[in-house]
């Protein structure tokens, strides 16, 4: 499976893009970013010191189009926007994606769906939404209508993302069903609903992904087991007459449910979770676009699988690119030693991995011997960005440092048991007394030093603070000390 999904997102997607079309609710979402201090006298509510713009985001069908265009997709989106500001940033949004937005059709009569999240530190405080959810009018459903038999043309395959402000009614349903069925592609939704009777629109998909609670509210079941879940997914999937139920179970990861009576549960991918706004539109658009692309449907479920895990990671709506999922699938596979690169490797890597959004993280020591301590500073580093980079000591150097008697291990040792940790992604050995040389190169957006440093003292720090990265201190494990461990092990054996 592993090579496959491999092969798959290693392939330039420029040369045959997979063509994707999103039918369904457009959303803005904005985000507005500050911190509280006080409560406010006027009533025991907090007062957000505001910080900077705005930020602005697409969500709903928007972010399934912007999940797909980061991984190499033709996207063509179908729904509405309101004739008002906020439809006008959302179209501008969409342009700067490269999204086709010639059937997002003007809607006189609703306004723009708007979410605004206000944002206190890292702590989402609340949310306002600005939407309608009543039955589109006449004409704007035409138009819709209109365009679908020409934009189901020219794509390998359609994603429905229904978030029930209107418009996959059930006559446009019907419609894109009828049009699909016509021109031989695939529609896979992402469904939404209270009740049994809201599920029958989606009838004729080749797959629907419901989370465990949409799954129990379609079927009308209890779920309280996985064989209750598979039985429930077996159940909507005759009632819907499609291929394959593709289950969302948050840290449980995915249930796939097939036609031919197979049923694959994948683990949950996420090292940590910061933040799940959006990770149900970057699943649906990973498993979409790998199965309209010629995976096999549970190559796809593994893929959005470990998308998912991704994108959580992530604060605020974000997207996976196909590099994140091809880095994940390339590490699983890696054996500890493999990890340990020369400078000129890991420059070569870093230049494949290395985006705008993607951070580097940067920490060096002797870690003569490991211990717990080394461990937690590096798990909460790796939680720092999206590649954790460890420097290390050679055995001449740490022989500098501490004295001739160390160390106690030697750097190929030191150098497998750090690459066997699942925070590390690469280990590289360093001669000199610093690591600065290497920072220099490496040019990290975090470095990152235990806690009994104090910030000056941090070599590199200048050299990062220059080109606007940061240094963090995590603060050490109690009692935890790699010579203090020595030292009681020599005591021991006098």
């Amino acid at each position: 499976m592993w090579e496959r999904i491999k092969d798959f997102f290693s392939s330039n997607p420029a040369e045959q893009p997979v063509r994707v079309l999103v039918v369904g609710d457009v959303m803005l979402d904005t985000y507005v970013r500050g911190t509280v201090d006080r409560i406010s006298p006027e009533a025991p509510v907090q007062v957000l010191n505001w910080n900077g713009e705005p930020e602005y985001a697409l969500g709903g069908a928007a972010n399934v189009a912007c999940n797909l265009t980061a991984l190499g997709c033709e996207v063509h989106l179908m729904g509405t926007a309101g004739n008002d500001s906020e439809g006008d940033k959302l179209r501008e949004l969409l342009d700067e994606e490269k999204v086709n937005t010639d059937a997002l059709v003007t809607c006189q009569e609703r306004p723009t769906t708007h979410k605004t999240r206000i944002i206190a530190s890292s702590q989402q405080v609340i949310r306002i939404d600005r939407e309608k959810k009543n039955t589109l009018p006449d004409d704007t459903f035409g138009k819709l209508s209109r365009h679908l038999g020409e934009a189901v043309s020219v794509v390998d395959g359609i994603i429905c993302a229904d978030y029930t402000k209107g418009v996959l009614s059930f006559s446009l349903m019907k419609e894109l069903m009828l049009q699909a069925k016509l021109h031989k592609v695939p529609v896979v939704v992402d469904p939404k609903g209270d009740k049994s009777d809201d599920y029958a629109k989606y009838s004729g998909c080749y797959s629907i992904t419901p989370n465990e609670k949409e799954l129990s509210q379609a079927t009308e079941r209890s779920i309280n087991s996985d064989e209750e879940l598979e039985t429930a997914a077996r159940d909507l999937m005759a009632r819907l007459n499609s291929q394959s139920v593709m289950v969302t179970r948050g840290e449980r990861g995915i249930t796939l449910v097939t036609d031919d009576g197979g049923a694959e549960r994948i683990g949950a991918e996420a090292r940590e979770v910061y933040d799940v706004t959006g990770a149900g539109d970057t699943v649906v658009s990973v498993f979409g676009m790998a199965l309209f692309g010629g995976l096999a449907i549970g190559d796809a479920a593994a893929a959005a699988n470990a998308a998912g895990g991704i994108v959580v990671g992530k604060l605020g709506t974000s997207v996976v690119a196909r590099e994140e999922i091809l880095h994940y699938f390339q590490n699983r596979e890696r054996t500890a030693g493999s990890k340990v690169v020369e400078l000129g490797h890991l420059q070569e890597e870093l230049k494949r991995v290395r985006r705008p959004e993607r951070k580097i993280v940067f920490t060096n020591g002797c870690f003569d011997p490991i211990h717990k301590g080394h461990i937690r500073l590096l798990e909460n580093a790796a939680g720092l960005g999206d590649v954790l980079i460890v420097a290390l000591n050679s055995d001449s150097s740490v022989r500098k440092l501490k004295g001739e008697n160390r160390p106690s291990v030697t750097q190929e040792d030191r150098a497998y048991i750090l690459g066997a940790l699942e925070a590390v992604d690469y280990v590289i050995i360093f001669q000199e007394d610093t690591p600065e040389n290497l920072i220099s190169e490496i040019r990290p957006d975090y470095l990152v030093k235990g806690g009994d440093y104090k910030p000056e003292e941090v070599v590199g720090k200048e050299l990062v603070e220059s080109y606007g990265g940061e240094v963090k201190l995590i603060p050490l494990v109690k009692d935890k000390s790699s010579t203090r461990y020595l030292k009681s092990v020599v005591e021991k054996n006098r």
